[in-house]
């Protein structure tokens, strides 16, 4: 959305759902849309992300395309978040005042963020 709190008519189109990968791997989790129950999907792109309908637990080839590293930064509530299969960044691609940037995308190697940290930086946000 614009960056602010409003979550539009249906606050659950924009509200994730963090599910842990379990035990073994700490601080990595599968994130889920809560209105549409699809998964943030890293897989056929470089740059590009969509949701997939799948299932947890199958144990498909492209699982780590849907595991993503949340990382804590130096900013309070600020957090990275890296995807485990591509290692990029999950990135906003910046957001110019007055300006809406309609799509989020991968960037970087996942360890050094740039120039503009700031851009890769997410704020969680209990719904």
């Amino acid at each position: 959305r614009d960056g602010e709190l409003h979550p539009g008519d249906d606050p659950t189109a924009v509200q994730w759902q963090f599910i842990p990968v379990g035990p073994i791997e700490d601080n990595t989790f599968f994130i889920r849309n809560k209105k549409y129950q699809s998964y943030l999907d890293a897989g056929h792109s470089n740059y590009y992300l969509h949701c997939s309908d799948w299932k947890l637990g199958l144990g498909r080839a492209d699982d780590l395309m849907k595991m993503w590293v949340v990382k804590r930064t130096a900013e309070r509530n600020a957090f990275w978040i890296v995807s485990k299969g591509k290692g990029k960044f999950l990135d906003t691609h910046g957001v110019a005042d007055g300006y809406v940037v309609g799509q989020a995308q991968l960037w970087g190697d996942g360890v050094n963020p740039g120039s503009y940290p700031w851009n890769l930086q997410w704020k969680l946000v209990a719904a």
